[in-house]
């Protein structure tokens, strides 16, 4: 796509959107602006460098403003908080597709959708950034540095029950069609990240028995302002690239009170409309739409995401409909039309048609030897 028709399609994009919205996307824009400084020598040629980090307060700001006055405190969003809400959620899909009732009937209600009320999801979105284009084992790897640097020991509140202490995944479960893990408060054991910080591969984050630590290893977690603490060149040294680098930082002072005057929270987050949550996410540098499904799925609980962008999710759809190709974004919402108000649950079964397609026996093609004469 020219660079023409992509500004066409920004200024399409932001004609049709918020005010704060516009808001947001400009003082992103006016900051990296002003964050490029030209450097010039007598000998060498007239050179752009970006300086980190960057600060995307004024952003979050403006995007954290709309939400609070779409949603009170007192107003309630759909979500899955129970087993008993993926059951009836089930029957909804058995009854209104049938082509679904064998996965139901073979997988179950899959917990993993519950809402997560002690998940952090700051966290889960750090380690979403840090796990983009990169396999498991390297992403795993480079965020056990992170928290080996900027981990922080957990502290339960009183009487608070017992979370589960595994890692939210990242985008390296999509090429395997496995549905990705962002059910946890994203916690991982000091001995865990001391291992990774040592580059081994044990203690892997999201392998429960890594995460779980005992008595001998408190769990970790990872918050803003331990982030903006630590100095962009020893997150660079976790392995980081400049630009991961530069967006969980940004990511961090978007969520830091002390660096917005309204930052996002988990409240605000949770108590936002589907739509408004998606926006307000990708509005942030390192966060795309799939990062944004993927949290609003798997750490929040929303029980009626699409994401189109999910290469498992299409194909699941193609192979259980038989469509001659992967389908587009408008003819997966189309598809999925029929599971509403339960698309992340139909979504979940297609994970499923991708793992039964990947683990089912191969047939080996043997030639057929030419008769003599």
């Amino acid at each position: 796509m020219t660079s023409v028709a992509l500004a066409t399609r920004r200024s399409a994009r932001l004609a049709c959107a918020p005010a704060c919205i516009i808001e947001s996307q400009q003082a992103i824009e006016m900051h990296d602006k002003e964050d490029v400084v030209h450097q010039q020598t007598p000998d060498a040629p007239r050179k752009r460098r970006r300086v980190a980090p960057p600060i995307a307060a004024a952003a979050a700001a403006a995007v954290t403003t709309a939400l609070m006055a779409a949603h009170s405190r007192d107003q309630e969003v759909e979500a899955f908080r129970s087993e008993q809400d993926l059951v009836k959620a089930m029957e909804h899909l058995r009854q209104a597709d049938p082509a679904l009732a064998p996965l139901i009937d073979a997988h179950g209600p899959p917990l993993k959708l519950l809402a997560q009320p002690g998940a952090s999801c700051f966290m889960a979105l750090a380690k979403s950034i840090v796990f983009q284009q990169l396999n498991g084992k390297a992403a795993g790897t480079i965020f056990g540095r992170v928290m080996a640097l900027c981990g922080t020991p957990a502290q339960a509140e009183p009487g608070a029950p017992a979370q589960p202490a595994q890692l939210a995944a990242g985008p390296a479960g999509v090429a395997a069609g496995a549905a990705p893990d962002l059910t946890s408060p994203c916690q991982v054991s000091t001995q865990a990240a001391q291992s990774h910080a040592q580059g081994s591969g044990a203690g892997m984050p999201g392998d429960p028995a890594a995460a779980a630590g005992g008595d001998a290893a408190p769990a970790l977690v990872l918050t803003p302002e331990a982030v903006l603490g630590a100095e962009f060149s020893a997150l660079r040294g976790c392995g980081l690239s400049e630009n991961k680098a530069r967006y969980l930082v940004g990511l961090a002072r978007a969520f830091s009170p002390a660096h917005s005057p309204q930052p996002l929270t988990d409240e605000v987050l949770r108590r936002a409309a589907d739509e408004q949550l998606v926006t307000c996410l990708t509005a942030l540098h390192g966060v795309g739409a799939w990062t944004a499904h993927m949290t609003a799925m798997f750490n929040l609980g929303r029980p009626n995401i699409l994401p189109t962008g999910d290469l498992a999710v299409k194909r699941g759809m193609q192979a259980l409909y038989g469509l001659p190709q992967e389908p587009s974004p408008a003819a997966m919402a189309q598809l999925a039309d029929r599971w509403r108000p339960y698309r992340s649950l139909g979504s979940w079964y297609m994970w499923r048609v991708m793992e039964s397609a990947a683990s089912a026996p191969k047939q080996v093609k043997t030639k057929k030897a030419k008769a003599k004469i």
